[in-house]
């Protein structure tokens, strides 16, 4: 469900600016922060996305991963 929102944001956000924030995750019915960021961090882990903040705040943002994709 995360990965399918920050695709569908990829369609008018440029690259790096993509966010999954809490209350964008509550509208996406996400209930926990803690799916939240379990599902962020699955998808880093396999390589789906890159945090491109280099210092941590209050919104991250993040981009999609293409290269090796067939």
């Amino acid at each position: 469900m995360v990965f399918v929102e920050l695709c569908a944001q990829a369609t008018y956000v440029p690259s790096g600016w993509l966010t999954a924030t809490r209350p964008q995750a509550l509208e996406w019915g996400l209930k926990s922060q803690g799916t939240l960021a379990k599902a962020l961090d699955d998808l880093h882990q396999a390589n789906f996305i890159t945090c491109t903040d280099d210092e941590p705040g209050l919104t991250y943002h993040y981009r999609i991963n293409v290269e090796g994709w067939e």
